[in-house]
């Protein structure tokens, strides 16, 4: 299985999610998740002085795209020929993890469904917890916390604890 399949699948999830919860966002959250999102979609630095014209026409495409999704269901997600339930994390990451990918899906503040897939560059114990930390993101939502927790599994996201904190510093400025 491709990487470019797995990461289509779990994208369109992504997506979905997006399109049935941007509303759940004050007018300044929503801009600055959508910036942040432009930027990681178009590989730029948090740093990165963007094009607004870029940004407008990226989201018109994307406010396009949520109208048509926001009816649609969760897909599930093939691997292998199997099909997975998008929230059956376990059985989706016995699949990736060998290949160095881990998957993430969970509820997250006010109930709203998230999902991502990134690269997997270390696991360990620590505990009765499983750490894995996270490098490179190749799909994600709007939502993008730098550390999730799920049973006995925390999630520690480099690509967008890097984000995260360039955006603090924004704030602050």
């Amino acid at each position: 299985m491709s990487l470019v399949d797995i990461r289509e699948q779990v994208l369109y999830n992504c997506e979905l999610s997006n399109a049935r919860h941007w509303g759940a966002y004050s007018i300044c959250g929503l801009l600055i998740r959508l910036i942040d999102l432009y930027k990681w979609s178009t590989g730029a630095k948090p740093y990165a002085r963007i094009d607004h014209e870029l940004l407008m026409d990226w989201v018109s495409e994307k406010e396009g795209m949520w109208s048509e999704l926001q009816d649609e269901e969760f897909r599930e997600i093939s691997l292998e020929g199997t099909d997975y339930d998008p929230f059956d994390i376990r059985g989706i990451n016995a699949h990736l993890e060998p290949g160095g990918l881990l998957y993430g899906a969970g509820l997250v503040r006010s109930l709203r469904p998230s999902f991502f897939l990134a690269e997997l560059e270390e696991s360990w114990d620590e505990g009765d917890y499983r750490v894995n930390l996270l490098g490179r993101e190749v799909a994600r939502d709007l939502v993008a916390g730098p550390a999730l927790t799920q049973g006995d599994a925390i999630y520690l996201r480099r690509d967008t604890l890097e984000r995260f904190l360039w955006g603090k510093l924004e704030e602050y400025r």
